[in-house]
């Protein structure tokens, strides 16, 4: 773990000590929301004040919620996924990539009274409300860019190819034309794992059959490839370095899904509360799965006998 009580000064989220509050009972506390799920500010205080030993007001807790509490929480997530991906941005030190962008987003439902700040798409039965959060990493640096909450209506873009159903090999690599301005670059094709793709396109028909739809013909196609886009050539690049990048990118999506399932997040965000409440509530899902990724158990971080599992990614 980093240096909890250094960064809380740095970010102002300790101005002066008091016994009330410190920066590993704040943290702790957000650790057991998530792992249980009951994150009201009065189970917040309670928490604490197990940690602590004495007693901190609902209001006053409440007040601590704000940017310096996000500022916290965040250089804490940053610190650990530097840690995390320090090997990789190692291994592509020497590469003429100077600087690798992960970014991707993931929704969460929440209950309808905070459809005024995150409104989703409506349905017949009237407003509903979601969360879609949005997080930005730079591999090489080591430093998270951005970590926002959007309106669920935000949409994300996909991209299918026709020619990946024709190829017969293991790996494409032609030139392409991508977006409105006719941009040129380098398309990168690798066929997965036959197990891979294989559960890749029962999970396809699985979710299509549960919309009373017919899985997309040209996503079980895709979902047979691991695909990247690059401007670098293949004299400049060969194929394992853009992979190290793909690795590292389908990184978030574990990083989502992994908090999804083996927290409580979903049950923690069901409240109606301030920006800075379920900013805090996703930061700390998050620290929590990298601490799991890292061996650590969590339950005992937090003092009970909970077990966070990690998943790999496979390439």
């Amino acid at each position: 773990m980093p240096d909890l009580d250094t960064i809380a000064h740095k970010t102002d989220l300790v101005i002066r000590k008091t016994a009330k509050f410190t920066p590993a009972g704040f943290l702790q506390s957000l650790l057991g929301c998530v792992v249980t799920g009951l994150a009201s500010f009065n189970q917040l205080a309670g928490s604490l004040k197990d940690f602590t030993g004495s007693a901190m007001s609902r209001q006053s807790l409440h007040d601590r919620f704000s940017t310096r509490s996000t500022a916290f929480l965040k250089t804490v997530l940053h610190d650990l996924m530097g840690q995390r991906f320090q090997e990789s941005a190692d291994a592509l030190g020497t590469s003429p990539i100077r600087r690798i962008l992960i970014e991707d987003a993931s929704g969460q439902v929440m209950p309808k009274s905070n459809s005024g700040t995150f409104p989703a798409h409506g349905n017949h039965h009237g407003p509903t409300a979601g969360v879609k959060i949005d997080f930005a990493f730079d591999l090489l640096a080591g430093n998270a860019l951005s970590h926002s909450l959007h309106q669920a209506t935000a949409q994300d873009k996909t991209i299918c190819k026709d020619f990946l159903k024709r190829n017969k090999h293991d790996i494409i690599e032609p030139e392409v034309v991508v977006g409105a301005d006719g941009e040129k670059c380098r398309l990168v094709a690798v066929r997965a794992a036959s197990d891979v793709a294989k559960a890749r396109r029962a999970q396809r028909r699985k979710g299509a059959k549960k919309s009373g739809k017919t899985a997309c013909p040209k996503g079980l196609i895709r979902d047979g490839w691991h695909l990247m886009l690059t401007n670098l050539t293949a004299a400049q690049a060969g194929v394992s370095q853009p992979a190290a990048v793909y690795r590292a990118r389908w990184a978030v999506e574990i990083q989502f899904r992994a908090w999804k399932q083996a927290l409580n997040i979903g049950k923690a965000l069901n409240r109606r509360s301030n920006e800075h409440h379920m900013q805090a509530l996703v930061l700390t899902a998050m620290i929590a799965h990298q601490l799991g990724i890292k061996g650590k158990r969590v339950g005992n971080l937090i003092g009970w006998n909970v077990e966070h599992p990690s998943s790999n990614a496979q390439w």
